[in-house]
Order: structure tokens, then sequence, then C-alpha cells
């Protein structure tokens, strides 16, 4: 097993950030609105490529569990054990919280078996958090989809998604608005008001509804 140097804030902060950027950014690349999502304590992300995964929040347990279309593991003759591999040793609350939430986004078909089909896995408890692989691995079997949102809300992390979704500056601006907004109140709704929803730049999307369905996901209400 081995331990990551994973910050439970900072990557929540990550999530929540990416989120944020991806569900305005979308009114403009609609194409795109599948790779992130929320639902309920569950956040989802997936790169069109092959890899996908999802991360749930809950109380002082968090767990991500990933597959990555690309793995070798995927080939295994025994995948059926793959869930039970990762779970070996966690606290009965980490196998709740993985079993009714975050495998749940996670199944396929396996010879006429529907079951969780993931290829890596970590977990954690309070600030404690814990893998089967270490990072290298960890990020080779399909957490690397979350290279970014590991980096919190850092001048970094900002960066790579301004370039990313080719932000203007007002929307960059209104991204981290919303961002510190959720940050001190997180279940709080938050409505745009009609000068901040025009920042978006509304008029000229082609994804107005896909945007509004993103913010909604976190409590964020565009104007109608």
């Amino acid at each position: 097993m081995y331990k990551l140097d994973i910050d439970r804030e900072q990557f929540w902060n990550g999530c929540m950030l990416a989120a944020i950027a991806h569900a305005i950014m979308t009114a403009h690349y609609p194409d795109f609105s599948f790779e992130q999502s929320w639902d309920g304590i569950n956040y989802n992300v997936q790169d069109g490529a092959g890899t996908r995964g999802t991360i749930t929040f809950h109380d002082d347990v968090i767990v991500g569990a990933f597959r990555n279309e690309q793995s070798g593991r995927l080939i295994s003759s025994d995948l059926t054990r793959t869930v039970q591999k990762n779970l070996t040793n966690a606290p009965s609350a980490v196998h709740e919280v993985a079993i009714a939430e975050t495998l749940q986004y996670l199944l396929d078909d396996v010879d006429g078996q529907t079951m969780p089909l993931i290829t890596t896995l970590f977990y954690g408890v309070n600030d404690d958090f814990i893998s089967n692989d270490n990072i290298e691995d960890l990020f080779e079997h399909g957490a690397k989809i979350i290279q970014t949102q590991l980096l919190g809300y850092t001048d970094e992390a900002i960066k790579r998604w301004q370039d990313y979704y080719e932000m203007s500056q007002e929307q960059s601006d209104l991204v981290l608005s919303v961002f510190h907004r959720k940050r001190q109140n997180p279940e709080t709704e938050i409505r745009l008001t009609q000068e901040e929803a025009n920042l978006i730049g509304l008029e000229n999307a082609d994804g107005i509804e896909e945007c509004r369905e993103s913010l909604e996901e976190l409590g964020v209400i565009l104007p109608m």
C-alpha cells in the first residue's frame, strides 16, 4: 500500500475549480460537455479517449476510481477481483462509499455480468490517502485525468484551464468569482446576475442549455 501526498481541501478546490471552468465554457464547447459533471457528491470526469473516473466526496471519506481502456490491466482474466484487490484493507466506511456511490458510475458488462470495471483506485479518510498504486502507476492506469485537479486552486491550475478553454480575461474572472463564492458557501445556491451571464458570451454560444445544465449541477443558476 502507498500513502499519497494529497491534500483533501486542495483536491476538492481543484475539482470544483475545474468543474466551474468546464460548466461556464461548455457554452462555447458543447461537444465537450461530457467531459465533466457533478451528481450530488460525485464528480465525474472523462477525456473521450478511453479514460474516465469518478471521485466521491462523502463527509470524511473520499474515493476515486478510474478506468483506462488502454491499461494492460483490462486484459486480465480476473477482472472480477479488481475492485476487491483495490479495496483490500480499506476501512468499512470506504467500502460502503465505494460500492454505494463511486463504482456505480463505472459499471460495465463482463461476460454478461454487470460489474464495476476499474484499473486503479485510491481513497482518503480525513487527510490520509491510500492506494495499491504509487502515484506514477495511478496516473498510468487512469488517474492522470485528474492531474490538474490535484493541483487545487493554484496559479498553475488556473492557467491550465485558461489555456485549455482559451478563456478571455472576463471569463476567467467570472470562473474565479463563482469559485470563491462556492468555496465559502458550498451548499448555498448561487444566482448569476445578467451582467455576469453576459461575461460568458452567451450571445455567441451554441451550448447555452449545456452551460445552464452544467452550472445547475453545481448549484449555480443562470438568469432566464
